[in-house]
C-alpha cells in the first residue's frame, strides 16, 4: 500500500513541476476565453474548504462559488472525497472544464470554445489525492445574454458543476459547436459542418479543428465519413497539411476505398486533383491493392513520365522481387532523367539493401559555422554478422557511396556525382588498407564529398549527404545508412 501511495504522490509532484514548465507554453493565436484558466493553487485537504461548499462524500465533486464571482471569472472547486485517487486528463492545468448554457431547446450546451494548445508540454494529468480538493478560475462572462450556467468537464470523466445565473455570447456558443473539442465527438453531419467552417484557414484554432474533425471521421469509418472525406480531397481549398491528414483518414475509414480514389485521380488527365495525389503518393499508406500497384507500375515504366520519381518511391517500401527489378532496370536505362535512376539507386538500397554491415555518417564540425569545402564525412562501419570481415581498399568509394541531396519541403532532389565517379569498382589493385572487423568491431573512413560532387552553393536549407555500404564478398546489395547528415558548405 505504501508504494501505491508513493507512485500517486510522485504523480502528483510531477504534476506541480509541469504547471511550472508549462507557463512557457503559450496558446498559438487565441486568448480567453477560449484558454480556460489554469489550477490557481496546489491541492488542499477538505477542512480549508469554504463554507457553503457542496461536496457530498463518496464522490468526485465539481462546485461553483457563484456568489465569490468577479473580474468576468468564478472559483470552481474540484474536490476529492472517493476513497481513491483521481487522475484527469488535462492541459495547462485545466482538465477541460468549459462554461455550458441550458438554451431555448432546455439542453445543456458547452458556450466556450476550446483551442488544444501546440505544445507538448501542456498536456500532464491532474493528479488528486483523496481527502483533497483543488481551486480552479473559470472564465464567467459579466456581460452578453443572461443565462443559467454551469461547468463540466469535457474529457474522459462526465462531471457538471451546480448551476447558476450568468451570461453568455452567443458568438462564444456557435464557435464551441464548431470547434475541435466539439469535433472529437461528433457526427458525419456535425462533421461536415466544423470542416467546412474552418477550410482554407491557416489559424492554429482552425487548423486543430480540421486535424481533430479528420480523425474522427477515420476513426468512424462507414460510406457517409469516407464519401465526406473524398469530397475534402478534392477541394482545391485544402493545404497540403490537411490533405496528407485527410489520405490518412480515409485509409482509418476505408482502405480499399482509398485505393480506388488514388486509382481513379491518377487516370484523370494532368490537372490539380491528379497532381495532388501525385505529389502525396511518397507520404501515403502502402495499400494491399493489386490494382493500383498494376497501374502504379505501369506509369513508373514510361521514362517520359514526370511523376516517375514519386511512383518509384511509393513502389519500393512494397518490398517485393518485382519491384526490386524495376527499380534496377531504371538504374540502367539511360531513357530515364538522371536524377530518376539516382532516385531508383537510393530506393533500391534503401528497402533491399543486405544486412551484415551498418553505416555511420556524420559532419564534424557545427551547422552555425558551416562546413568547409570540399567537406569531409567522417563514416563508421560496423559488423553487425556473427562472423569475421576481411577486407581490403584503396579509395573507399569501393566501399561506401554517397548521395549529396537538395532538401525542399518534404522532398529532395539528388544531384549527380562528377563524371566519371563509380562506386563499388575497384580503383587500384594493391588493397592499400586492410581490415579485419570482429562482430561489433568498427572501421572509421573518410571522404570528401567535394572530390565526388561539384558542391553547389548552399542554399537556405543547406544540403543533404546520405551513403551506402557494400562489402566484397558479404554483401550483393549496397545497403543505405538509416539516416543522413546535413552540411552547411562554406569556403575555407
Amino acid at each position: 500500500m505504501r508504494g501505491r501511495w508513493q507512485r500517486w504522490q510522485q504523480k502528483a509532484t510531477l504534476a506541480t513541476v509541469m504547471l511550472t514548465m508549462i507557463a512557457s507554453c503559450t496558446p498559438s493565436s487565441t486568448e480567453a476565453p477560449t484558454r480556460t484558466h489554469a489550477i490557481s493553487s496546489e491541492a488542499r485537504p477538505l477542512s480549508d474548504l469554504p463554507g457553503g461548499a457542496e461536496a457530498p462524500p463518496g464522490m468526485l465533486t465539481l462546485w461553483a462559488d457563484y456568489e465569490a464571482a468577479g473580474a468576468d471569472e468564478v472559483p470552481l472547486y474540484l474536490v476529492n472525497r472517493t476513497g481513491d485517487p483521481i487522475e484527469l486528463p488535462a492541459e495547462d492545468g485545466d482538465p477541460y472544464v468549459k462554461l455550458e448554457a441550458r438554451t431555448d431547446d432546455g439542453q445543456w450546451h458547452r458556450a466556450q470554445r476550446h483551442v488544444f494548445s501546440s505544445c507538448g508540454l501542456s498536456y500532464q494529468p491532474v493528479v488528486l489525492a483523496p481527502g483533497e480538493f483543488l481551486r480552479l478560475r473559470q472564465w464567467f462572462p459579466t456581460e452578453g445574454e443572461p443565462a443559467q450556467v454551469r461547468y463540466a468537464i469535457h474529457g474522459d470523466l462526465e462531471l457538471t458543476s451546480n448551476p447558476g445565473i450568468g451570461h453568455i455570447d452567443p458568438k462564444e456558443l456557435e464557435a464551441a459547436r464548431l470547434d475541435a473539442l466539439s469535433a472529437k465527438s461528433a457526427d458525419v453531419a456535425a462533421l461536415e459542418e466544423i470542416l467546412e467552417a474552418h477550410v482554407g484557414s491557416a489559424d492554429w484554432e482552425d487548423q486543430s479543428a480540421i486535424d481533430t474533425a479528420l480523425r474522427r471521421l477515420g476513426a468512424l469509418g462507414g460510406e457517409d465519413a469516407a464519401a465526406l472525406l473524398e469530397r475534402f480531397l478534392d477541394r482545391s481549398e485544402v493545404d497540403a497539411n490537411a490533405y496528407s491528414r485527410a489520405i490518412d483518414a480515409l485509409n482509418d475509414a476505408d482502405p480499399v476505398r482509398l485505393a480506388e480514389y488514388l486509382r481513379h485521380r491518377l487516370a484523370e488527365p494532368p490537372g490539380r486533383r491528379r497532381d495532388r495525389v501525385v505529389d502525396e503518393l511518397p507520404f501515403a499508406p502502402r495499400l494491399a491493392s493489386e490494382p493500383l500497384l498494376r497501374d502504379l507500375i505501369a506509369i513508373a515504366r514510361d521514362p517520359s513520365a514526370p511523376e516517375v520519381p514519386r511512383v518509384l518511391d511509393y513502389l519500393a517500401g512494397f518490398r517485393r522481387e518485382e519491384i526490386a527489378a524495376l527499380l534496377l532496370e531504371v538504374q540502367k536505362d539511360s531513357r530515364y532523367p538522371v536524377e530518376t535512376r539516382i532516385r531508383a539507386r537510393y530506393d533500391h538500397e534503401q528497402w533491399y539493401g543486405d544486412e551484415g554491415v551498418s553505416l555511420r555518417l556524420r559532419a564534424p564540425g557545427s551547422w552555425s559555422d558551416g562546413h568547409p569545402r570540399p567537406v569531409r564525412m567522417s563514416i563508421e562501419l560496423e559488423n553487425g554478422s556473427d562472423h569475421v570481415l576481411r577486407f581490403s581498399y584503396d579509395d573507399p568509394s569501393e566501399l561506401v557511396s554517397l548521395y549529396l541531396s537538395l532538401p525542399h519541403g518534404r522532398d529532395q532532389t539528388f544531384l549527380p556525382p562528377r563524371a566519371g565517379v563509380r562506386w563499388f569498382q575497384p580503383t587500384r589493385t594493391t588493397g592499400a588498407i586492410t581490415v579485419v572487423l570482429r562482430p561489433g568491431e568498427r572501421h572509421t573512413l573518410s571522404m570528401a564529398v567535394g572530390d565526388y560532387f561539384e558542391i553547389p552553393p548552399a542554399p537556405p536549407d543547406g544540403l543533404t549527404v546520405w551513403a551506402s555500404v557494400k562489402i566484397p564478398g558479404e554483401q550483393a546489395v549496397a545497403r543505405l545508412a538509416g539516416g543522413g547528415a546535413g552540411i552547411n558548405p562554406v569556403e575555407r
